[in-house]
């Protein structure tokens, strides 16, 4: 399922909310604070999330861009992010992986095209925020990175 936040003044906050029915066990699993910056510019106050930690994350967006029936550019650019965040340098998640998810997902990721990303991803960034995640070098340079940590697991 997925919803968007519009406020009662009909502006739209570049956000998506899913809800997932994927098994987990408790321990995968966190309950944190929102930050609360991001609170603050959404007019609310902080509160607590269940979420995944970036260690499960980063199995779960190679599992995503190898299994799902159409593929999906935010699997990859999640997989960059996670990466700036430091939890794809550790093999770890490579060694709980089979290879062929792996290399599935390296077939997946070289299906997505540039207008791929443009339509799935930069519609939940800020306007404002956009600017680093932009155009066609971006997304080219985004694809060898994540074909690089799909490759060496780092």
């Amino acid at each position: 399922f997925r919803l968007r936040l519009v406020t009662p003044a009909g502006e739209r906050l570049p956000t998506k909310i899913e809800f997932s029915r994927r098994k987990s066990s408790a321990k995968e699993v966190s309950m944190d604070y929102i930050d609360a910056e991001i609170a603050r510019l959404c007019k609310k106050v902080s509160f607590q999330c269940q979420h995944y930690p970036g260690d499960v994350t980063i199995l779960q967006k190679i599992e995503e861009l190898a299994g799902r029936t159409v593929t999906q550019a935010r699997d990859v650019f999640d997989i960059g992010i996670l990466h700036t965040g430091g939890y794809a340098q550790s093999r770890k998640w490579h060694t709980a992986l089979p290879k062929h998810l792996i290399q599935q997902a390296q077939e997946n990721l070289l299906t997505l095209t540039f207008a791929d990303y443009n339509n799935q991803v930069l519609e939940f960034i800020a306007v404002e925020d956009r600017t680093p995640y932009t155009g066609s070098r971006y997304w080219a340079n985004l694809q060898k990175l994540v074909s690089s940590i799909l490759n060496n697991g780092s």
